[in-house]
């Protein structure tokens, strides 16, 4: 998502000339994006495996929302570039959240504990990532198609485990919680 975040905020205002308010209410819009891509998927009593299903489906949508901010441009291309990557990303971090605290077991938080770890060395990493790969350069480029190939490459990683992540039972209960 720091990939996303950066390289937004560097083409909406280089690129697209965008003021700070301007910034700051595509921000809010992607918030509010979020939102609404997690009210649809985690209502209350719903059954905790099907959100394992929407996991490959959001890194695509993270994706190719990505790669229209990138290469099309334009104020409609962004937008829906922009709708994608927030709806992905409002569905993946909680749902994969949710698989880590389960699979963790009774180590539930040492595997958050690692998750925090992974997920502020990422931020990191996509914050640098962020500046380079919206760069109009050669590295830019080259650093959004590994990026997006990365998703990509995630996603089918998602739906070859699709049945259930590693140590989780197969059928839950949706009184656990």
């Amino acid at each position: 998502m720091s990939v996303y975040e950066v390289g937004l905020a560097t083409q909406g205002r280089l690129v697209d000339g965008l003021s700070a308010r301007a910034l700051g209410f595509m921000f809010t819009g992607c918030g509010v994006v979020m939102l609404l891509s997690q009210s649809l998927v985690f209502r209350p009593r719903h059954d905790p495996l099907r959100a394992f299903a929407w996991v490959a489906p959001s890194f695509v949508a993270t994706a190719a929302g990505l790669a229209l901010l990138a290469w099309l441009g334009g104020r409609w291309p962004s937008a829906l570039g922009l709708v994608l990557v927030a709806a992905g990303g409002g569905v993946l971090q909680p749902a994969l959240v949710y698989w880590t605290s389960r699979a963790a077991g009774p180590a539930e938080a040492t595997g958050l504990g690692w998750r925090a770890s992974f997920t502020s060395a990422g931020q990191a990493l996509g914050s640098l990532a962020g500046g380079f790969a919206f760069a109009a350069t050669l590295v830019g480029k080259i650093a959004l198609a590994t990026l997006l190939l990365t998703l990509l490459a995630a996603a089918m990683l998602a739906l070859a485990r699709r049945r259930a992540p590693a140590g989780l039972p197969l059928s839950v209960s949706t009184q656990e919680r």
